[in-house]
């Protein structure tokens, strides 16, 4: 069969034709001119391997094969394959991410599915026409192989016409309306026809057409020309004299021609049709602007295909041109100035619809979109295209019970993903990524619940991972289908008693849904704040923490070259491979809203016009992409830190002086994760994504410094930390002053004390010493009443009995610290007693 195709299908001579035969690896056998002989000895050496079918290997290859090619004619990339695509110890393998590649890259695919172990929802993003593009063999018999060539040929060798139209200007302004076409068939001889209908009525002939050449038809009787002098040499070889393209075809149409445009049809009411001389449609494309999500732009642009790969009968592939000339015989010009791009009115951005929509004339004049339903595109808000025919089937498997949804993409060539969410407890739920088929184990099934949720299009602007835009909610909704009973009825019980127990245990219990969430120092623990609470805590419906904050890290580029995060599964030892998809996105800088340099130069794409969107010039490498746990508990994510030279812009000689102190803002996030199940390899068990699933990786350069930050700490420092700290050390700055006035009081005490001391014990001293001196004086006379008790015998001192009686005395005495000290001088009289004394003082001289 695969001789038939090379032989009968390509060439039976010479032709342009690479391999590329795929497993678990890829090898390729590169584009080259190549003879029957040849390509027949490629197919004879093709072996079954028994390996897997990883569609992902070979994807790149083929971009590559055909990128280095020097051929201009149409390329054409058949696939063909018995399964979905997979790759080892997995059940699927995702391969749409290629697809806008592909088309961008003006590739055609088409799948060959052969068998019936395959999906069309699995592969038929890759393919521009689902109709035509994707050809099913039912069976592996001779007759069902023989039965799908000649569809095959159609595509491999071109004898017929087959046309695309890519860009029209349905109205005259500044330049001339006129319709381009490009030629992806057999040449269009100049004996053959060409028939018209719509904008354009009438036929053409006598012009030659050859395959990959661009056809425009203009209307020569409209007061201003067509020019193409603004495309770029990448795009065509412009004539200076004409302002046209070489390589394409000009065709004019009005007095005295075939063919004209009609006066009657508008930007916004238009079509066009291309028939053969057997009146059969080649092409065609109508603009219903209540319908189809076409976008509205103003008169003076054109309508153009953004990629010559993308489907024209999507008419959200159609944008504005860049410019008002458009780019009549030459490739859409993808890459618009910022200029080009900027806005001016309100008007500007709501004319598709867009009723939230604001023109940002502060800064950048760029469109501010409504993220819901809309997203920023050319200058103005374009309606997202919604997903379509999406079904909720409950499928039962035994005991067990999952969801399986299924839905029509977009009618999009974008790199779009898709949201579903579905109620589940305790919330509703949304699962992102790029399938059509998402297996779910968690819907709350209810028998009286038709609607399971909702299927959206997401898409995200940047390529560095800018803003996320999103369909309308529930304009897509799920309908819910149940498996249909089976007819017969249950059996009637045997009459045989139940068996006995069997001898072997019982089964091992199985395993709950694994959880996928971000591990690191920036954390204490796992999970930081969440450790030991419930997977809900800090998720999305349960976000109700002020601890619910994304962690950070500190790095610096050139001298953390090489960083590592890592992924944690609970629980610990899941016997089944768990795949993880994860991605990093640029997330601005820490200080961007504060530069002039950076606000003055971003624009609507998330790219600066000047400077960019990455000032810093700081990137990391990779950007995405999957692992598998398998038996382990943890797996690290090598990433690599670059800097690159700043370029200054033109009106900017300090740039790096306005960026110290910046850093860049990366965010690592876990995306989603699949669990294989070892009891039914063919559909993926639940797995989810919980919190820490993101990081801020803030990155600096080696020679500006950084903002940085610190890691985030294990549960972050929330403001009200910060008034009890300071209330604490107000505190303790009150208590000791407190305490050194009670010591400073004390000690002030003390020293008074002392002094009192000294003078009482001074005073003491004076007065016996006073006293004995008087005692010598020949007048003195003893007192008989202080020399003891009277009628007691024993020998009479009176000078020792009155110094124990006063010692006695002061040592009982208790000293006050603020007594007062009456100085005086006393009076001593020839006689006992005091002179002028009423009464008598322990200090007091007993003899005078």
């Amino acid at each position: 069969w695969l001789n038939e195709i090379a032989q009968v299908g390509i060439n039976t001579a010479t032709s342009r034709v690479g391999w590329d035969i795929f497993s678990a690896s890829s090898k390729l056998q590169n584009i080259s001119t190549t003879t029957y002989n040849e390509l027949y000895s490629t197919i004879s050496a093709i072996y079954y391997d028994g390996g897997v079918a990883d569609l992902s290997v070979a994807l790149p290859d083929s971009l590559s094969a055909f990128s280095s090619s020097a051929y201009s004619s149409q390329k054409i990339n058949f696939i063909i394959m018995g399964t979905n695509p997979y790759k080892a110890q997995t059940t699927s393998a995702e391969v749409c991410q290629f697809a806008s590649t592909l088309k961008q890259s003006g590739i055609q695919v088409v799948f060959i599915g052969m068998g019936d172990s395959w999906r069309s929802a699995r592969v038929d993003c890759l393919v521009g026409n689902t109709t035509t593009d994707v050809i099913s063999i039912d069976t592996y018999s001779v007759q069902d192989f023989n039965d799908s060539l000649p569809t095959i040929f159609e595509h491999t060798c071109q004898v017929d016409y087959k046309v695309k139209i890519t860009e029209a200007k349905p109205h005259s302004t500044s330049t001339a309306r006129y319709v381009e076409v490009f030629n992806m068939g057999k040449q269009i001889a100049s004996t053959d026809t060409l028939y018209f209908d719509g904008l354009i009525t009438g036929s053409m002939t006598g012009i030659t057409v050859d395959q990959g050449t661009y056809l425009v038809l203009y209307n020569d009787d409209d007061d201003a020309d067509i020019s193409c002098s603004s495309c770029s040499t990448d795009q065509c070889t412009v004539n200076s004299t004409t302002n046209l393209c070489q390589e394409a075809v000009y065709v004019p149409c009005g007095a005295g021609t075939d063919c004209a445009f009609d006066d009657s049809m508008s930007m916004t009411d238009w079509s066009i049709e291309i028939l053969d001389a057997d009146s059969n449609t080649l092409d065609t494309v109508s603009y219903d602007n209540s319908a189809d999500f076409w976008a509205t732009i103003p008169d003076e642009y054109s309508y153009s295909l953004e990629y010559l790969g993308y489907n024209n009968k999507y008419a959200a592939n159609f944008v504005r041109s860049c410019n008002t000339q458009g780019t009549p015989g030459a490739p859409t010009k993808t890459a618009c100035s910022s200029s080009e791009l900027q806005c001016s009115f309100e008007s500007d951005c709501s004319l598709s619809g867009d009723t939230q929509s604001t023109c940002d004339t502060v800064q950048s004049n760029r469109c501010l979109c409504s993220n819901v339903g809309f997203y920023p595109k050319r200058g103005s808000c374009y309606p997202l295209p919604e997903p379509t025919d999406c079904i909720a089937y409950i499928v039962k498997n035994g005991t067990q019970r999952f969801t399986r949804f299924e839905f029509t993409g977009a009618a999009f060539d974008a790199d779009e993903l898709y949201a579903v969410t579905y109620y589940s407890q305790p919330s509703m739920v949304t699962r992102i990524d790029r399938a059509r088929i998402k297996t779910e184990d968690d819907f709350i099934y209810s028998a009286t619940r038709t609607v399971a949720g909702y299927a959206q299009t997401q898409l995200n602007v940047s390529a560095l991972g800018g803003p996320t835009w999103r369909s309308k909610a529930w304009n897509s909704n799920c309908t819910v289908v149940t498996q249909s009973p089976t007819e017969s009825p249950t059996p009637s019980p045997t009459p045989a008693p139940t068996n006995a127990p069997t001898l072997s245990p019982t089964a091992a219990p199985t395993w709950q849904s694994p959880k996928v969430f971000l591990s690191g120092d920036f954390c204490a623990r796992d999970r930081c704040f969440c450790n030991g609470k419930g997977f809900d805590c800090c998720m999305a419906d349960n976000f109700t923490s002020t601890n619910c904050t994304q962690k950070q890290s500190s790095y610096t580029a050139g001298l953390d070259d090489l960083v590592f995060n890592s992924l944690k599964v609970f629980p610990e030892g899941f016997p089944f491979p768990i795949k993880i998809n994860w991605r990093i996105r640029y997330n601005g800088t820490t200080q961007s809203m504060l530069s002039s340099l950076i606000s003055s130069s971003v624009n609507q794409n998330g790219s600066g016009s000047d400077f960019g969107s990455n000032p810093l010039a700081i990137s990391v490498e990779p950007m995405n992409g999957s692992v598998w746990i398998n038996g382990t508990t943890l797996i690290n994510i090598g990433l690599r830190l670059n800097e690159s030279e700043i370029v200054c812009p033109d009106n900017k000689t300090n740039c790096k002086e306005e960026l110290i102190g910046l850093s860049a803002v990366f965010v690592f996030e876990a995306t989603d994760c699949y669990a294989l199940n070892g009891d039914n390899d063919l559909d993926p068990t639940g797995c989810d994504i919980v919190y820490p699933q993101a990081l801020s990786m803030l990155i600096a350069r080696s020679d500006t410094g950084g903002a940085g930050g610190d890691s985030g700490g294990e549960e972050g420092i929330p403001s009200w930390f910060w008034i009890v700290l300071i209330a604490g050390i107000v505190f303790l700055l009150l208590l000791s002053w407190l305490l050194y006035r009670y010591w400073y009081k004390g000690k002030k005490q003390d020293v008074e004390y002392h002094k009192i001391t000294d003078d009482i014990e001074f005073q003491q001293h004076y007065n016996d010493q006073d006293l004995e001196e008087r005692l010598k004086i020949p007048d003195t006379n003893f007192n008989p009443l202080a020399t003891g008790m009277p009628g007691v015998d024993r020998e009479i001192d009176p000078y020792t009995a009155e110094r124990q009686k006063r010692e006695s005395q002061q040592q009982n005495e208790i000293v006050e610290p603020n007594a007062v000290k009456n100085v005086f001088k006393e009076e001593m009289g020839p006689v006992g007693g005091k002179k002028n004394s009423q009464s008598r003082n322990m200090n007091d001289p007993l003899l005078g």
